[in-house]
Formats: C-alpha cells, sequence, structure tokens
C-alpha cells in the first residue's frame, strides 16, 4: 500500500497500471540481483511467472493479485522475508550458499570458512588471488561447474 500510494495519481487510480508497474518493477529487481543468488532469484523469477499467468487465466480478484504481487515484491527485496533457514546460515553470504548449494548447510557453512580464510584484500580483481579462492572452494567441492558458479556467487557478495 505504501509503495503505491507514491506512484503517480495516473498510475495509482488504475489497478491494471498499478499491477503493471509492480510487475516491471519486480521483474528489474530480479534481473538486477540475479548473480548475487541465483537460485532464489531463479525461484522468484518463476513465482513471479505463475502469478502473471494466474492473473491471465482466472481473472481472480485484482485485489488480491495486487496483494500477492506487492509479498512477492517484498521477498525480491528482502529474500529473508517469508524464508526461513537454518541458524548457522546467518548472512547474505551464507544464504547464497544455501540456496546454490541445493540447501547444504554443512556445505554451505564449510565454502564459506574457506573462502573467509582464503580471501585477501581486492582478490575479486585479482586473477591470482581470485585463483586462490577457487582453489580453496575446490577443497570443499569437487565439480568444477560448480566451483566456477560459486565463485562467481561469491564475488557478489559484500561479506566477501
Amino acid at each position: 500500500k505504501n509503495a503505491v500510494a507514491h506512484l503517480p495519481e495516473g498510475i495509482r487510480n488504475n489497478n491494471k497500471l498499478v499491477a503493471e508497474t509492480i510487475r516491471s518493477n519486480v521483474r528489474k529487481l530480479i534481473v538486477d540481483r540475479r548473480t548475487v543468488n541465483p537460485a532464489y532469484y531463479d525461484n522468484m523469477s518463476k513465482i513471479l511467472e505463475e502469478l502473471i499467468e494466474k492473473c491471465k487465466s482466472d481473472s481472480e480478484n485484482y485485489q488480491k493479485y495486487l496483494e500477492r504481487l506487492t509479498e512477492l515484491a517484498k521477498q525480491v527485496e528482502d529474500p529473508s522475508a517469508g524464508a526461513s533457514y537454518p541458524d548457522l546460515i546467518n548472512t547474505n553470504a551464507l544464504v547464497a550458499l544455501f540456496d546454490n548449494l541445493e540447501k547444504d548447510e554443512n556445505l554451505a557453512i564449510e565454502v564459506n570458512k574457506v573462502i573467509l580464510a582464503t580471501k585477501k584484500d581486492n582478490w575479486k580483481n585479482n586473477p591470482m588471488k581470485r585463483r586462490e579462492v577457487r582453489n580453496a572452494i575446490k577443497t570443499v567441492i569437487d565439480d568444477d561447474e560448480l566451483i566456477d558458479s560459486i565463485l562467481e556467487i561469491a564475488k557478489e557478495q559484500d561479506d566477501y
């Protein structure tokens, strides 16, 4: 409701325009943030598409549709909203690792530990330092494709 109040009056008074504006903003956020946690934002994208399809096929109550869209927007904005993570998965980096390592808490914690123990200043921009982090991840994960994926996710984390 707060978000709708900030829209221009011409949009705010038209439910279809409100929904389209929210939908567009949610889609943009999903695209912009996908590199931080691909598994999570791919799921959010899927939920958005399902919501759009449901609205088209059911022509359900538009107010209910707007409420669901707004709730999805909150989850896209703040992944911890409405999500339940194990107690030890308590940083954005750990959440991203957990989501992208098939919800394996122990593996996420181990990968986090080796990254924290290995990373050096400016590691994200230095090929040699990045290789050291990749090799550290390799001590925990033996799948090269997954290692590269996790390294890319780690590079996007402010925690590292």
